[in-house]
Formats: C-alpha cells, structure tokens, sequence
C-alpha cells in the first residue's frame, strides 16, 4: 500500500506544471482569436473608401 501513496512534493509540482499549462494554453488561445480577428478585419477593410469603414469594422465585430 506505502508504494500507491508517492511523494507529496510530486504531486504538488506535477499540479503546478498542468496548471501553469493550462494558463499558457488559455493565453494563447486569446493571442490567436485576436490575431485572427485582426487579420479578418485588415482583409475586409483592405479595399474600403475612408467614409465606409467605420461602418465596415462595426459590421466586422
């Protein structure tokens, strides 16, 4: 039964490292959504006049 039960400290770290991951994943999830959007709106604002824009960058969020 001792050998189920494993080191404390283990545990602990092996917790830290899947959360800090979990952070990292979610962080760069949002960098890549944001990216996204700004590449989709670069592309539907690319060949717009200035007056329609505003209308363009609304339509797009």
């Amino acid at each position: 039964m001792d050998q189920l039960v494993g080191n404390p400290a283990l545990y602990l770290v092996l917790a830290l490292v899947g959360g800090l991951l979990r952070q990292w994943i979610a962080h760069r999830t949002a960098v890549r959504r944001e990216e996204e959007v700004t590449r989709r709106l670069e592309v539907a604002v690319r060949d717009t006049k200035s007056a329609e824009r505003a209308a363009v960058v609304r339509a797009a969020r």
